[in-house]
């Protein structure tokens, strides 16, 4: 991992075995959960389209996959209002833009073989992911680009990932 950053948040991402994501802090805060819509038609492969990303003081997103081939690609919003939209940017899903409607940019880059990602923002901000095992990453941010959007959106490059290996 490149240097430490000061004032940062640490996440653990973990990949259920129904394909949900457990976002957890602090050991066992859970930070975030991305659930699928239950009772939606599975698509294609695995996955419903459609899932709700909830964190811990309420707040309610829902995750809506819009392109799985050639690269997935998901808006996120809360009721109608758009909050993110995450787009894989590269054919073998190592490169991944989110793009925070009320703040940063993120290019998100996961090289083949490499247990360590990491991605920066427009705004200077930074990312550092240890791949633990396929579905279990540990994830470093910078506390004042720490969101609940970035962390639904890194949850959905984590199942994206796992549900095309």
């Amino acid at each position: 991992m490149a240097p430490v950053m000061s004032q940062t948040a640490q996440y653990r991402f973990r990949v259920t075995h129904c394909d949900d994501v457990e976002v957890t802090s602090e050991g066992d805060l859970i930070a975030l959960q991305l659930q699928s819509v239950a009772g939606r038609p599975h698509s294609l492969l695995r996955s419903s389209a459609e899932s709700i990303a909830r964190d811990n003081s309420g707040l309610s997103l829902s995750v809506r996959r819009t392109r799985r081939f050639p690269t997935p690609h998901f808006v996120i919003a809360k009721a109608s209002e758009l909050r993110a939209t995450v787009r894989c940017t590269h054919p073998l899903r190592l490169r991944y833009q989110i793009t925070l409607v009320r703040g940063a940019s993120w290019e998100f880059h996961m090289p083949l073989f490499r247990a360590r990602f990491s991605g920066s923002s427009n705004h200077g901000g930074s990312l550092e992911v240890r791949m633990l095992r396929e579905n279990l990453w540990d994830l470093l941010v910078a506390v004042d680009h720490n969101s609940s959007e970035l962390l639904a959106a890194v949850a959905c490059v984590q199942r994206a990932r796992w549900q095309s290996t």
